[in-house]
């Protein structure tokens, strides 16, 4: 369900945020106040200043934060998701765009464009959220769509973004993080009805192997209707084939293909920063014995690992004994764990290199089984490309 927010909270908000704002027109990065993973001021205030001047009634107290970001010209910001913030910011004080044309013209000159396709990657080292990897990308390119489209400016550079934005949705619908589904979904909204060009008829062609299997035309009035192709299983045979989707029309159209189809996945050949090892101190015990797992969580790169989880294994058969967790959560060794029937889910701030991180949970076994136990994972929240997990292992409990 969605709510709205009381605008009486949001104006006591931005007076406060108003209050911490520094005389130069910046916010303070004391790793207090505001979510940060070490970038510049800059970044950081120019992100506050797009909530916070988004209101009219807030523009008075504008001019010191104004002058603060065009202090630093558009041809000096070389990373596109700083450069897509100010655009933003400045659009909200000055929504003509006078400032920010100069920042938005910047923006697309630095775009990555293949195609029909086009995207802006992250060159810091993460975004204010800590996104990295293929989460940051989609931050930086939503960021800089919003800005755009506020501006109508380059429809068409807009509308290669957005299909580039649809393009990377992940199997759940999602964009891997909750900051970069935000933003894209947010980007996409604001794109919907916008005088974006190419509202002509599309002709579309699906192909099983050499097979037409549908071809049809959508009229420019009906865009936004979903068409649907299912390929049922008699019309798939053993062994390799090749499925076609063809856009006849070369407008950029949106598609997905989606497949359901069960097999064991191999280990990911991703280059993680992350480690994980989980040891059982046993892998046999009575019903009504506990069982002690260790975790050591480490991190392999130079740079610390902002916002971590880690996912650990309940073993089938046996109920979770939360002391040791709880101690966990007192000392601060991490920031807080929540549980499912199967698994405990565990928050933390981050892994420092060099510094590993110890963590003890036990369980009870209650039930006489034999059970395969999954694996640990660990994974940065934001950038869930970064992960690693540990193999399964076997658990025998035998009767009082």
């Amino acid at each position: 369900r969605v709510f709205d927010v009381d605008p009486a909270l949001l104006r006591r908000t931005r007076q406060w945020l108003l209050g911490q704002r520094q005389s130069n027109g910046s916010w303070p990065m004391d790793g207090r106040r505001f979510y940060a993973a070490g970038q510049d001021p800059y970044q950081i205030s120019a992100y506050v200043a797009w909530a916070v001047f988004a209101d009219s009634s807030t523009h008075a107290s504008a001019p010191a934060t104004r002058d603060y970001l065009l202090s630093k010209k558009p041809q000096d910001i070389d990373d596109p998701y700083t450069l897509a913030l100010a655009a933003n910011a400045l659009l909200v004080m000055d929504p003509a765009g006078r400032d920010a044309q100069p920042y938005l013209q910047r923006l697309a000159e630095v775009a990555k464009r293949d195609g029909t396709l086009a995207w802006w990657p992250i060159t810091s080292r993460c975004t204010a959220f800590h996104g990295a990897g293929q989460s940051a990308h989609v931050e930086t390119t939503a960021l800089a769509c919003l800005a755009l489209i506020k501006a109508k400016s380059e429809p068409a550079l807009v509308r290669q973004a957005l299909t580039w934005l649809v393009s990377r949705k992940d199997p759940r619908g999602t964009w891997h993080s909750t900051q970069a589904t935000v933003l894209a979904l947010k980007a996409l909204l604001e794109g919907t009805n916008q005088p974006l060009g190419e509202a002509r008829q599309r002709e579309f062609e699906v192909l099983l192997g050499e097979r037409l299997l549908k071809s049809w035309k959508v009229p420019a009035d009906q865009a936004e209707v979903l068409q649907q192709v299912v390929v049922r299983s008699p019309q798939l045979q053993p062994g390799k084939q090749t499925l076609t989707v063809r856009e006849k029309s070369t407008t950029a159209a949106n598609y997905q293909v989606v497949f359901r189809y069960h097999l064991d996945a191999p280990p990911p050949k991703t280059e993680s920063t992350l480690a994980v090892t989980l040891d059982w101190n046993r892998n046999q015990a009575r019903q009504g014995e506990t069982l002690t797992a260790t975790v050591t969580a480490t991190c392999t790169s130079g740079e610390p690992v902002s916002m971590v989880m880690l996912d650990l294994p309940i073993p089938p058969g046996t109920s979770l004994l939360r002391d040791n967790l709880d101690e966990a959560v007192e000392k601060g060794v991490i920031a807080r764990y929540q549980t499912t029937p199967r698994q405990v889910i565990v928050y933390l701030l981050g892994v420092q290199p060099g510094i590993p991180l110890r963590l003890n949970y036990r369980v009870r076994a209650d039930v006489p089984a034999s059970v395969t136990v999954p694996g640990g994972t660990i994974y940065a929240y934001y950038n869930p490309q970064n992960r690693a997990s540990t193999p399964a292992t076997r658990l025998t409990v035998t009767g009082r």
